[in-house]
This record gives C-alpha cells, structure tokens and sequence, in this order.
C-alpha cells in the first residue's frame, strides 16, 4: 500500500529549520518525526523546543531511521552533496537547502544517485513555488508587458559577522552563492531562458574564506533581453525586481522571502488606453494605467505541498535537478567572469 503520510527528518539544527517547522505541520499529509545534530545536547534542546519526537547525536543516526521518509538539509552548502548522496543511498527522499550544491561535477552526482535509488531530490529554492512568482510567470508568457527587454534584481541583507558559515568557506560561500542565486533563479524562471553570456564582478571580500561580501552581475539571454543583479551581505536589508518589457512594467517589492507577517505585492504599469500616446511624443505624455496585487501566502506551505505531490502522487518536480544544474552553470560562469574580468559565453 502507498503511503500516504510523509515522515519528515530535519538534519541537523540550523536556524532556517524554523521557516519549514510550521508548512510541515500545517500540511495534512506530512508529519515531523525527528531531527539530528552532531552533539546529542542540541538536538535534544532543539526537539524540546518544537516539540519534535526524536532527537539523534549523529546525522548518520536520522539516516538509519527507517520510519523516516523524507529528510530536509539546510547544511552549509559544500555539505550539501555528500549528505545528500548519503541519504538518497538510505533510500530517503531529500529536500536540500539551495543552491543544491557549488559544481556541476557534485549536481550530476546527485542526479545519478536519485535515479539509482529512485528517490527525489529536491532544491528548496522556495520563491520558486510561490504563487507571486507563478502569477509573474504567467504575466510575461500571456505578454501582459510586451516583450520583455530588461529585469534589475536587488538582494541585499546585513551579515557582518565575518565568522558565519557564509565567510568562513570558500566553495560556495558569500554573496553570490546566497543571494544572487535566487537573483539568477529567480529571472530564469520567469522568463524560461538561460543566460547566453555574462559579465560580473566581484566586490569587497571578508571572512576566513576571503568570499565575496558584495557581487554585481550582468546576464544576456536570446532575443535581447538584458539582466543587472547586484547582492550584498553588507547593506541594509532589500530586495525587488523590476521587469521592464515593450507594453508594461512589473514590479515586486519582496520577490523571493515572502514569509509570515510579509505581505508582497506586485506592481503593474501598463499604457492607458483611455487615450493613445502620440506616436511622435517620447512617452512623456503617454497616460499609464497602474494596478496591484497582493500575496500574503507563505513560500515554504508551497514548498512543502510540491514536495508531498511529487513523492506521493507522482506528480512532476517544480524545480526539476536540471534546472538547478543550469542555475550553478550560470553562477560558475558569473565567477569565472568576475575573475577574469572578461565575458564568458555559455
């Protein structure tokens, strides 16, 4: 008979562990059974604290749960890859924290292991389940603003502790890894293209691992479309992307952590049709028709559903492993760029 209640397991105790608690428990067909640490005294404070059933002083001890089906891994992300083969080979299906994983070598052996052992794997990249994010998509492919011809993507937070885990590795550690990538993710998803070419550059570097605090980049894709990004660990905390296209505007003010307690909104500018703009004029006089809409709906209740649909009704992936393949590709690309200082071609 098929399951029809997941068995979740949270490896290890990372603060982001708390965005997932709340979507896992409110979703009928999931249940939070255990989590692990790698020092028994914080798992079991952990579990305590939400009221999980199990606590394990060892990651190695969730894997060999039997009654677990599926594990969430929000580990540093060159951790990502081992624990994930680790748990795929313990016939656990995997919900890993983005970006999946800092090569392409690592994701295809993440791809070889799902298939093999016939467990999803699944990149928790969790904007790219939301509805706002879905409503834009659809925005851009019904051609609401024309063609698009430019998108600028802001992701900028304040983390000056230069020991976090994010200035203290270099493979996949800093600004470009753990906010650009939703900045890359999240236009390529929208506009369901890849980049052609790119141009970067890297800012100021901090921490042990000398990583980059401050990342700008610039992505081309066909038919002309033009992206800037820039994201930074040292600003003041702000996000939005704006999508400029031949007939309209769109705008999203929190385009990638919608969460409890935030309210999104996406902005749409479009041309009157109250009075037609002079053809001769420059768009100065032209008469603009603005409108809104609203999502107060938690990314992560998404997330958890997409992944129970694909694990027990078969349903397809949302983001599918190739996908976040082509994601690292482009960051790589963007490194490659910001060391080189040159364009590289995809």
């Amino acid at each position: 008979m098929k399951k029809k209640i997941l068995n979740w397991g949270l490896l290890s105790t990372a603060r982001i562990n708390e965005r997932l608690i709340s979507p896992i428990r409110k979703s009928s067909r999931s249940k939070l059974l255990a989590v692990a640490s790698r020092d028994l005294k914080s798992a079991k404070r952990f579990a305590k604290k939400f009221d999980i059933p199990n606590a394990y002083g060892s990651y190695e001890e969730l894997l060999n749960d039997k009654s677990i089906d599926i594990i969430y891994i929000p580990l540093p992300n060159h951790l990502h890859c081992e624990w994930t083969i680790k748990a795929a080979k313990a016939k656990k299906h995997i919900l890993c924290e983005k970006p999946l994983a800092p090569s392409i070598s690592e994701i295809n052996q993440m791809i070889a292991i799902s298939k093999k052992n016939k467990v999803m794997i699944q990149e928790a990249t969790m904007m790219r389940f939301h509805p706002q994010t879905q409503y834009v998509k659809k925005m851009i492919k019904d051609k609401k603003i024309g063609n698009v011809h430019y998108i600028s993507a802001i992701f900028s937070i304040t983390n000056l502790n230069y020991n976090d885990i994010r200035y203290t590795y270099s493979k996949g550690g800093g600004a470009l890894y753990d906010l650009g990538s939703y900045c890359t993710s999240f236009a390529r998803g929208v506009l369901g293209k890849e980049p052609i070419k790119v141009f970067a550059n890297q800012g100021i570097t901090k921490g042990k691992g000398k990583v980059d605090q401050i990342f700008s980049g610039f992505l081309e894709f066909k038919n002309n479309i033009e992206m800037q990004f820039h994201c930074s660990m040292r600003s003041f905390p702000h996000e939005n992307v704006t999508i400029i296209g031949d007939k309209g505007v769109l705008s999203l003010d929190l385009p990638y952590c919608n969460l409890p307690g935030e309210t999104g909104k996406v902005d749409f500018i479009s041309e009157s049709k109250i009075k037609k703009i002079d053809k001769t004029a420059f768009g100065d006089s032209m008469r603009k028709n603005f409108s809104n809409i609203s999502f107060n709906e938690d990314a992560y209740d998404y997330q958890v559903e997409s992944v129970v649909s694909t694990i027990i009704d078969n349903k397809k992936q949302n983001l599918s492993l190739e996908d976040s393949k082509k994601n690292i590709k482009t960051i790589l690309a963007l490194i490659k760029s910001s060391k080189t200082n040159r364009i590289v071609k995809l």
